[in-house]
């Protein structure tokens, strides 16, 4: 995973302490590469982000990651939307209407001191 991190990195795609989830990934990925955002990479905020099927799992990997890190104070904040796409050719073959929408998730999580609270 971190491979995938860093070429788009390299690309200015995404920022270091982004992580994109999606439906096909583990879980214990996301929890250990964001571990490592907070405490190796010294990161402030971590943003999840997903879209689509990857809803789900993204609400289940924030979750997961705030009980394991139950002796930091973390503050959430998350938004949500939906983006309509272009259907392919072969989709708007099958499909009725030229559009989709997609449910998009973001979820920020911060890392406050005791006193800001």
């Amino acid at each position: 995973m971190s491979d995938v991190h860093s070429k788009a990195q390299i690309l200015g795609l995404r920022k270091e302490n982004e992580i994109h989830i999606t439906s096909h990934g583990k879980i214990k990925s996301y929890i250990s590469y964001a571990t490592k955002l907070l405490e190796e990479k010294k990161h402030e905020s971590i943003l999840f982000l997903a879209k689509g099927n990857a809803v789900t799992k993204a609400i289940s990997v924030v979750e997961i990651f705030k009980r394991l890190k139950g002796d930091e104070i973390l503050k959430q904040e998350t938004t949500i939307d939906a983006k309509v796409l272009d259907n392919t050719p072969e989709e708007s073959a099958t499909v009725s209407g030229s559009n989709r929408r997609v449910p998009i998730l973001e979820i920020t999580l911060f890392v406050t001191q005791p006193s800001q609270v």
